[in-house]
């Protein structure tokens, strides 16, 4: 027993001593992990209340509805990871999104049968078995993304973060859904669950479609028709990956931050870019608001 809280405490020292570089790497696949199953989980406790009440259905059929994801989850396991090591861990990743996404569609699909139990309860089943599917994809594409970031040798450390990513996620995930359906009703988690989900997916997937369209360059082009451009979000990027500039001992002009210092302003351009055109937004939307009378 000395032997086995000996080798505990080593492992929890080990863990709370990452290196930084480690931790930075695999925080925002963490973050994209708690998000997508804080938004998984908010159906979770709101499910049998809506079958049970609001469709009628019987206790059986409540824990059949609650009980399909993890079914669904088990079966496409193996197909999660054939595809992270056929078409890479992102894409896989992507996959689960996009299959979060549909989930949510048909549990939004659903509710306009609700006079129709059965089969607004059997949309209910395929979107359930959807989401099954979308969670094996995404947990098991985060954490052999995090491996190929940080390497094999730190796989008990990825193993773990993401795991406390998922966990806090179904934590926090239970008191929220109920407080969720509670003010708006089963609809209220069924958007939120489409919603969320494609912004992740949008997030995740942005930085591809930039490339690809307008590329990246090194220098100024003047010439918005041809050639490649680079745009802010991959400026950023690319300056903050250069990292730190060498310099000679004694060269007062070279600047070893430089790039980060590009990085952090042009980030603030666009942020500021940003709120420029929020507030003008806003101001369109209320100069030509509809009038109304008091």
């Amino acid at each position: 027993m000395n032997e086995q809280a000996a080798d505990t405490a080593a492992a929890l020292r080990a863990m709370s001593s990452d290196s930084p570089s480690v931790l930075l790497a695999l925080l925002p696949i963490m973050a994209a992990v708690l998000i997508a199953f804080l938004i998984i989980g908010l159906a979770l406790p709101v499910l049998p209340l809506h079958v049970r009440n609001d469709l009628g259905f019987s206790p059986f059929v409540v824990g059949l509805v609650a009980g399909s994801q993890f079914a669904a989850s088990l079966l496409s396991r193996v197909w999660a990871g054939r595809t992270c090591d056929g078409q890479g861990p992102k894409r896989a990743v992507m996959l689960g999104l996009i299959a979060a996404v549909a989930a949510g569609m048909l549990y939004l699909g659903s509710l306009p049968l609700v006079g129709q139990p059965v089969l607004s309860v059997a949309i209910l089943l395929a979107g359930r078995g959807v989401l099954g599917g979308a969670e094996s994809f995404i947990i098991t594409g985060a954490t052999v993304w995090g491996l190929a970031r940080v390497g094999s040798q730190n796989a008990g450390k990825v193993i773990a973060w993401m795991g406390m990513a998922m966990f806090l996620a179904f934590a926090t995930s239970a008191p929220l859904g109920i407080a969720i359906y509670q003010r708006s009703g089963f609809i209220g988690v069924a958007g939120i669950t489409t919603g969320v989900m494609i912004a992740i997916a949008r997030v995740i997937g942005e930085t591809a479609p930039l490339l690809i369209t307008v590329g990246a360059t090194d220098s100024i082009n003047n010439n918005v028709f041809e050639g490649n451009m680079m745009t802010l979000p991959v400026y950023v990027y690319r300056q903050y990956a250069a990292g730190l500039v060498p310099c000679a001992p004694g060269d007062a002009a070279c600047i070893p931050t430089i790039n980060y210092d590009r990085a952090w302003s042009a980030a603030l351009v666009l942020i500021l870019v940003v709120m420029l055109l929020n507030l003008v937004a806003r101001g369109v939307s209320r100069w030509f608001a509809p009038k109304t009378r008091a």
